[in-house]
């Protein structure tokens, strides 16, 4: 039976990152070890998103990068998958990570619309078939 442990986005960041060598080599059996599932959710994911974005100057490309890369690790297990691949594709159109977790629970719900001033998450959102209400209009 595998153990299972739950990401912090901080184990993330030293796994992807390697800024700090020691913890970079203290966290990287954990990801290797066919043992191990590592459950990662997506507000850690927003964190992680946020953090390489605005502290470290990631470039969404990069950041879209090791996403699937987590997505495609076999002992990664993310919690709601569904709305993380959908934010993915608000990386893809230059857009926010979360904006795109928040733009995908919108679906979720029957002709519900994704409420917000922010116009660029509402271009995105509407490409991806997202209703859409602007409180200002």
């Amino acid at each position: 039976m595998k153990q299972v442990f739950v990401v912090d986005t901080n184990v993330l960041l030293r796994y992807f990152h390697s800024d700090d060598k020691q913890q970079t080599q203290l966290v990287t059996p954990y990801f290797e070890n066919p043992n191990h599932q590592l459950v990662i959710t997506s507000e850690v994911l927003c964190e992680l998103y946020w953090v390489l974005k605005k502290t470290m100057k990631v470039d969404n490309m990069v950041i879209l990068s090791i996403m699937l890369t987590l997505l495609n690790l076999p002992n990664i297990h993310i919690v709601n998958a569904p709305a993380v691949k959908f934010a993915l594709n608000f990386l893809q159109a230059n857009g926010d990570f979360a904006d795109g977790i928040i733009a995908y629970q919108a679906t979720q719900f029957d002709k519900a619309r994704l409420l917000t001033f922010d116009k660029k998450a509402q271009k995105i959102a509407q490409n991806h078939n997202v209703l859409i209400e602007n409180p200002a209009s």
